[in-house]
């Protein structure tokens, strides 16, 4: 837990997923006055391994607040920003990463491994169905391979207090509700199938889904391929259902 950040939360806005800040090469000022704790130094050093602020503060400072309370995903993506603004801190990151690495970081493995982490996604990685009321998961359940298929996420929480009573001395006893509205958007899928088939020379989504199943145990194929097969005839339904009505309104 950083104090300095838990400090400035207030009053911040709702942000979209948080990508990876392009960290400028630094300046000769900033780092000798800033206060290096050990939590900051590995938040650097987790940075450069995963790119991802919210997750760098969540395993470097922590997820709850003083309080104990678990931090929304949106709470760490803002701390993490704020240091990542930090000039000590943006040097410390680019002597570790080297200036070739952060204006070059792309690969054919990369463009494959991006495109199928959006074609995989999955509701079900974000939301828990197993009980009586849908219910986003915990910060630290979602990995950061699920979160780079996150197009937009902005969680409202709201407390609501009442009086259910009296103690003994007649002070009041307060019972807190509190309700959480979602709003989660993935990128779509057929723009990372059609990335797909492009990088791997190959025709239509359908023939990158066989190619794909191919490389499957035996036993993960069927069932692999009914999800995946049920989340195309989806997104084909919503694409024909968009084109009759902008047909109609025409």
């Amino acid at each position: 837990m950083d104090p300095q950040l838990e400090k400035s939360d207030a009053g911040d806005n709702p942000t979209s997923n948080t990508p990876a800040m392009a960290i400028a090469p630094p300046g000769k000022k900033g780092r000798s006055k800033f206060a290096w704790t050990p939590e900051r130094k590995e938040f650097c050093r987790l940075y450069v391994q995963t790119h991802n602020g919210a997750e760098s503060y969540r395993r470097s400072h922590g997820s709850t607040d003083a309080n104990g309370r678990e931090l929304l995903y949106q709470t760490l993506a803002k701390r993490g920003e704020r240091l990542l603004r930090h000039p000590a801190i943006q040097a410390e990151i680019w002597s570790k990463e080297g200036p070739f690495w952060r204006l070059f970081p792309l690969s054919i493995d990369g463009l494959l491994a991006e495109a199928a982490k959006l074609t995989f996604s999955n509701m079900g990685d974000y939301f828990d169905f197993s009980g009586e009321h849908i219910t986003l998961k915990k910060a630290n359940q979602i990995t950061r391979h699920q979160q780079g298929a996150i197009q937009h996420l902005k969680v409202k929480t709201r407390r609501v207090k009442k009086v259910i009573g009296e103690d003994p001395s007649g002070k009041p006893i307060y019972q807190e509700t509190v309700t959480q509205s979602v709003d989660l958007k993935l990128y779509p899928k057929t723009k990372s199938w059609e990335m797909l088939a492009k990088v791997l020379g190959i025709g239509s989504p359908r023939d990158v889904m066989e190619t794909l199943l191919e490389k499957l145990p035996p036993e993960l194929r069927v069932q692999v391929a009914t999800i995946l097969l049920a989340a195309m005839e989806s997104e084909e339904a919503r694409e024909r259902s968009k084109r009759k009505m902008t047909v109609t309104a025409n």
